[in-house]
């Protein structure tokens, strides 16, 4: 399973790293409770939306479905 992890800075904003450690993009609070997520470079590449049980569902810039991550450490999040 792969994994990564993400760091919460001011204003919202969230920087997300590979099991590496390397930064691959970033989030920004959107409307309804999104994440919008962006790549290294800032090109939109999709949105985050938390479950009713906690549950990560993340989207592509098309709206299709991509992967759903668990909650296994503060900041450590591993695909389901």
């Amino acid at each position: 399973m792969a994994r990564g992890y993400s760091k919460e800075i001011l204003g919202g904003r969230t920087i997300n790293y590979n099991e590496r450690g390397q930064m691959i993009g970033y989030s920004v609070p959107g409307l309804g409770g999104r994440m919008m997520n962006y790549d290294a470079d800032g090109k939109y590449i999709g949105c985050t939306k938390t479950g009713p049980v906690g549950i990560k569902h993340t989207f592509d810039a098309d709206g299709h479905h991509t992967g759903a991550y668990r909650q296994i450490g503060k900041e450590l999040w591993e695909k389901l």
